[in-house]
């Protein structure tokens, strides 16, 4: 695991490095190797060539604030898990596009580190959990991190999943309850009774519709839209505020 942390102080940076390597203590973990950046220019010119895994990033400093740099980075490293460092709770609602996996906030690592820590490992941990989709030519398996939403339609079940540069698709005559549970521990939120979204690849609302990586969108109706948005702004806060 390659761990990145950009503060543009230094004392800050020292205690988010100390509270990763004591989370770590004692868990089963990857080895792990930690970068630090006092600034976020020259974490952009060398991140793309480091190809990190994990991001702790201030969301206050000098010239550029951390969510413009999540913004950059996620151009080029989708599957990066990001952790916010900051004292001001309001970020929280700007970042759905970012997907952090957690907020931390400077005054309370001692309290907000280990859940950031579980959050990261449980992501980890996700990315490589597989499902078995048995179709008529055969099994298949899927990450369930790549998978974007499934789909009732007609009397199958769509999978759509992300396919590197385009959205896959596997249709099997199953149900989505069968899978609902599951998935609903996974990050996905319920937007339609026929569908089921991965809350990472939402994008934004459009009229009577969630929109998605690659052009998809999904119904929903003005109830369940408000119900999704207040069960993402729930997750995001809930990762670390």
């Amino acid at each position: 695991m390659k761990i990145c942390i950009c503060d543009d102080m230094e004392d800050i940076v020292k205690k988010v490095e100390q509270n990763i390597k004591k989370e770590f203590s004692g868990r089963e973990t990857e080895a792990y190797t930690i970068d630090k950046y006092s600034d976020p220019v020259s974490l952009l010119e060398n991140h793309a060539a480091k190809n990190y895994d994990v991001y702790f990033l201030d969301i206050e400093m000098p010239g550029t604030n951390g969510d413009e740099v999540a913004r950059k980075i996620r151009e080029s490293n989708e599957k990066a898990e990001i952790i916010f460092v900051s004292d001001y709770d309001e970020y929280a609602y700007n970042v759905f596009d970012i997907k952090p996996i957690a907020f931390v906030r400077k005054t309370k690592m001692d309290t907000d580190f280990p859940r950031a820590i579980n959050n990261l490992l449980e992501a980890f941990r996700k990315k490589s959990q597989i499902i078995e989709v048995k179709t008529k030519d055969g099994k298949k398996y899927i990450g369930i991190d790549k998978l974007i939403c499934l789909e009732v339609l007609g009397h199958k079940l769509l999978f759509r999943y992300d396919n590197g540069n385009e959205a896959g698709e596997i249709a099997v005559r199953d149900s989505l309850a069968s899978y609902e549970e599951l998935m609903l521990k996974n990050d996905f939120i319920k937007t339609h009774k026929a569908f089921l979204v991965n809350y990472r690849y939402i994008t934004g609302f459009v009229g009577g519709d969630v929109l998605m990586k690659y052009g998809l969108k999904a119904p929903i109706s003005r109830r369940r839209r408000d119900e999704v948005e207040k069960k993402m702004i729930e997750k995001i806060r809930r990762k670390g505020l």
